[in-house]
């Protein structure tokens, strides 16, 4: 199953990153996410933007913890874009 719909590499000066957007469709199964997290990773993106996730606040701290980079989102945790960067990304 693919959930990557698309992915760009953005050039800034001397700087590279990745950025790919995905629509998840529900990463709230910890057997999704360590897949999603496992293909984010082997795939070198730097910033992914994720949108239906449905997390909920009662795995937030999992969710953080089990990526290991910056996880952010809008403030309206499982409605929301949530903001994924690699690990020492920033």
């Amino acid at each position: 199953m693919a959930i990557v719909r698309g992915w760009f590499i953005f050039l800034l000066g001397l700087i590279t990153f990745i950025l790919v957007g995905i629509n998840a469709q529900g990463l709230r199964l910890a057997n999704r996410q360590r897949a999603a997290f496992s293909f984010f990773t082997h795939k070198h993106f730097d910033v992914i933007l994720v949108q239906e996730t449905h997390w909920t606040n009662d795995i937030w701290r999992d969710i953080e913890l089990d990526w290991g980079g910056e996880v952010v989102n809008n403030g309206r945790i499982a409605t929301t874009v949530i903001t994924i960067t690699r690990r020492h990304l920033i």
